[in-house]
């Protein structure tokens, strides 16, 4: 039995090197996953890291490239099914890397996500991910002068040129919209995000867009943005159907907005068809299942890992924007039984 007042000696690179009959720079080539092994060396050398249990010394390895194996992940709320399912698909890319996601929810607070990006700045994550979640003006300087590397998802930065990925929003809204309207509507509403939002913005000129292409004369009187988290979707809705000549189809801009309108007393599936931009949960075991534009948040996750890989590895292109297509899932809101 190994008395309390010793400890049992840790593996070093050099009991690999002898166990493994090689150099000392062979190992520290195949634990760094630095070229100059050749594939019997590697098997070898790692056959001896698995015999003597060695471990590798993270610590002094960040200390020598600078490095901390650290990504944080800056989103409004981790709880929220896109930001969180975005999250597991970046700490799903960067695990398979070798690094850490550390995740910061903001609440949508100006002042809490400054706090947390001079933090993350200041304890030397190699980059960040930022989900913005308003078109306020973070102050990035921490991250510029620490050299950190920034990749935006969903929303570009208002103020800084970097990496970017998104789906491709007004596409999306185009094509829901296209949708009702090849089923012979012509009084489609939109309820949707505020125009301060750059996703509001691409989604609702998708909207007239369509409305345009198929010489629909737009009705300002059918749209209606406001900020999803407040109340007056359904009340919004109603104004609408009091008119003399209501609308008989709707695109919901957002899951909340689309939640919201599910919800009121005011909206009937079975009388106005109904498509919506993002899948909710359950949104196919409705009593009249949610034809939806559906983001694929997994590639954009994975996407917006890799670049940031690439720019943590020396990457020194110029900012790229990567667009993620949209799918629309056909079910039946947008058909009203009967019609």
């Amino acid at each position: 039995m190994q008395s309390a007042g010793k400890r049992r000696t840790l593996p070093t690179m050099i009991d690999v090197a002898e166990r493994a009959g090689v150099s000392l720079k062979t190992v520290s080539r195949v634990v760094n996953d630095e070229p100059g092994a050749s594939t019997h060396t590697r098997d070898k050398v790692r056959a001896a890291i698995t015999e003597l249990g060695y471990q590798r010394n993270t610590a002094a390895s960040e200390l020598r490239s600078g490095r901390s194996g650290l990504v944080a992940l800056v989103v409004e709320d981790a709880s929220e099914p896109y930001q969180s399912e975005l999250g597991m698909a970046i700490e799903t890319e960067l695990s398979n890397n070798g690094i850490l996601l550390l995740t910061v929810s903001t609440e949508a607070n100006r002042d809490r996500a400054n706090l947390a990006v001079a933090a993350l700045a200041e304890r030397r994550v190699d980059g960040l991910i930022i989900f913005p979640s308003i078109q306020h003006e973070l102050d990035f300087s921490p991250v510029l002068d620490s050299g950190t590397h920034l990749v935006f998802v969903d929303r570009p930065s208002p103020e800084i040129s970097t990496d970017h990925v998104r789906s491709s929003h007004r596409q999306g809204a185009y094509d829901a919209t296209a949708r009702l309207l090849d089923l012979g509507h012509t009084r489609v509403a939109y309820l949707g995000d505020l125009m301060t939002l750059f996703t509001g913005t691409e989604r609702v000129s998708g909207y007239k867009q369509a409305m345009s292409d198929r010489g629909i004369q737009i009705d300002t009187r059918l749209i209606h943005l406001q900020n999803p988290d407040l109340d007056g979707v359904g009340e919004a809705f109603l104004a609408m159907c009091q008119l003399t000549d209501p609308p008989t189809a709707v695109v919901t801009g957002n899951s909340l907005t689309t939640i919201q309108l599910l919800r009121s007393p005011h909206f009937d599936s079975a009388r106005t068809a109904h498509v919506a931009f993002d899948d909710i949960p359950l949104g196919d075991l409705l009593r009249v299942p949610l034809t939806v534009i559906r983001q694929d948040i997994t590639t954009i996750g994975s996407t917006a890992a890799r670049l940031l890989l690439e720019r943590i590895r020396g990457n020194v292109v110029p900012p790229r924007t990567i667009i993620v297509p949209t799918q629309l899932v056909v079910r039946e809101s947008d058909t009203i039984p009967g019609a």
